[in-house]
């Protein structure tokens, strides 16, 4: 039976659950069609041209694979790190799509950076520094002091202890937050075991554009991309030797008064190993550039 390649879905309607079960899905399709170019490769082991017909099929069903996967998991992690950015700037305050975070004032107040005296909360919120909050507050020591080294200074907080908490406080949203129906808790795990690691010295784990590591489960598609490829053009390689052998034995060649050596057309489609996947990956990314 026909291998299907199921759709991945993407869009305001994707959930989390759906997501992952197609990437699944489509992860375990590609290995079928693995299974079925490795099959034509011995069944037609003395028709090379056959076999180039056959694995071509095979070859664009793996590719159609490899890309909805990307496509799939692009969204998905999209969706999770503009949650992540959102928050961060909104001062964890809360925005419609993004979950499992805390405010800033709230995490000043349960790690102690300040006493939780009366309306301490409020007096943060209305105090919080101007502009977004990746932006790092003022280290200046000096104004209203609220506890070590957190003062309000011109109606903003500042101070050398703050610093340290607002980073401490960046560094929890980025592990914690995720998008609302879209993602799920911890989901760069999750997305550590669809692309694998890339940055491992920067906070943010993969994003649209990174490379994919081999032992992913897109990267294991990919490499089944890259062993249909192999075997498609040592397909294409012997059937124009088999063809144009066969026209030195004195059959018609297609063009009369031929002088040049003939070169089989076929040729020209020669694909090298994973060059579709990776312009896909790249043409196809949606660059997050943002490091928070």
């Amino acid at each position: 039976m026909p291998t299907e390649i199921p759709e991945v879905p993407t869009g305001p309607t994707a959930t989390d659950a759906g997501i992952g079960t197609a990437i699944a899905a489509v992860a375990s399709a590609v290995s079928s069609v693995v299974q079925t170019a490795a099959m034509i490769k011995y069944e037609f082991a003395h028709d090379p041209c056959l076999r180039k017909t056959e694995l071509y099929t095979q070859l664009a069903k793996a590719q159609l694979g490899v890309d909805r996967m990307t496509n799939g998991v692009n969204f998905w992690a999209a969706a999770n790190q503009s949650a992540v950015i959102r928050a961060i700037d909104n001062w964890g305050r809360g925005t419609p799509v993004s979950a499992g975070g805390v405010s800033f004032p709230a995490y000043l107040i349960n790690n102690r950076y300040v006493p939780n005296f009366p309306f301490a909360a409020a007096v943060l919120d209305d105090n919080l520094p101007a502009g977004p909050g990746r932006n790092e507050p003022s280290g200046v020591n000096s104004g209203t002091r609220l506890g070590a080294g957190v003062y309000i200074r011109n109606g903003e907080l500042s101070g050398s202890r703050l610093q340290d908490a607002w980073s401490s406080w960046r560094q929890r949203m980025r592990n914690t937050v995720y998008a609302v129906g879209t993602g799920r808790p911890r989901w760069r795990e999750r997305l550590a075991s669809w692309v694998g690691v890339s940055r491992p010295e920067s906070w943010r784990k993969w994003v649209p554009g990174d490379p994919v590591a081999e032992n992913s489960a897109i990267g294991r598609a990919i490499g089944n991309v890259d062993f249909i490829t192999t075997a498609y053009n040592e397909a294409i390689s012997e059937c124009a030797t088999t063809t144009a052998w066969e026209r030195g034995q004195g059959q018609v060649p297609l063009v009369e008064g031929l002088t040049v050596p003939f070169v089989a057309p076929e040729e020209e489609q020669k694909v090298p190993a994973g060059a579709l996947w990776g312009l896909a990956i790249l043409g196809g990314a949606m660059l997050w550039r943002y490091r928070g």
